[in-house]
């Protein structure tokens, strides 16, 4: 509770509060909530990953992890530990990037499978490496899309440069958007903030799943603007800036 406190006062967004929460209640309930936490061991911790694996993906686990490990890092530095506990994570095959291919693409901007909006909306992403919910959540300026840390994955502020073509997009999208929110229609979550954008993610699925290539998310519009800037500009610190990542060392699976 003590270190929950502490993670709002200090600003943390209520979504990362509450994956420390499911991190750590996921580990007491194995491990017990009355062991007193001096005596909790690398073998506790080990105990806690072996049933991890059966119930989650390693990269949830992984998540979890890293999470529970903050936290016992807080623990010792507050001497309510006597030395800090060795957590590992465990290990994940790393997968190449899914980008989508010139054809591929070419399909889908094509594809009378969805309504055109929503065609011009997956090019808005593919050319920006916007995430999902950054066009509805940042704030336009001139010909800049600036991402501010509270809505930033990264926590720091991003700004995207649009040319004539993805800021017509985006006005188009927040018009969209300013049209549905609220209004009472197919139940109310369809046009609730989160519904009006999860709508884009859903149509990118309905869309690859007829053109014959469903091995792809929405997300990987992003993986494919990064991809292109790469073999664009064989600058790996650039394109971690523009994508906002906060480590070189997450943007190098693109190279």
């Amino acid at each position: 509770d003590n270190y929950i406190a502490v993670k709002r006062i200090d600003g943390v967004r209520p979504k990362t509060i509450a994956l420390n929460e499911l991190a750590l209640n996921s580990l007491m309930n194995r491990i017990g909530y009355k062991v007193p936490i001096e005596l909790i061991t690398d073998s506790h911790i080990n105990e806690w990953k072996e049933w991890s694996r059966s119930h989650h993906s390693p990269t949830t686990t992984n998540i979890y992890l890293a999470k529970i490990k903050t936290f016992f890092k807080f623990c010792y530095k507050k001497k309510y530990i006597r030395q800090e506990l060795d957590i590992d994570m465990v290990m994940v095959d790393k997968k190449p990037p899914m980008y989508l291919s010139e054809t591929k693409l070419g399909k889908l901007f094509r594809t009378d499978m969805v309504d055109e909006h929503f065609r011009k909306a997956f090019l808005f992403y593919a050319m920006t490496g916007c995430r999902l919910a950054e066009p509805f959540e940042g704030t336009l300026s001139g010909d800049w899309l600036i991402i501010t840390p509270d809505v930033a994955k990264s926590h720091t502020t991003r700004e995207v440069q649009l040319n004539q073509a993805t800021k017509s997009i985006l006005l188009e999208m927040l018009k969209r958007y300013d049209e549905r929110i609220g209004q009472p229609m197919h139940g109310t979550y369809k046009n609730s903030h989160k519904g009006i954008i999860d709508t884009y993610s859903k149509e990118f699925k309905k869309c690859v799943k007829a053109l014959g290539f469903s091995e792809h998310k929405f997300h990987n519009l992003r993986d494919t603007y990064a991809v292109r800037r790469w073999i664009e500009t064989g600058d790996i610190h650039l394109v971690s800036k523009e994508i906002g990542h906060s480590s070189v060392t997450m943007t190098q699976k693109y190279a």
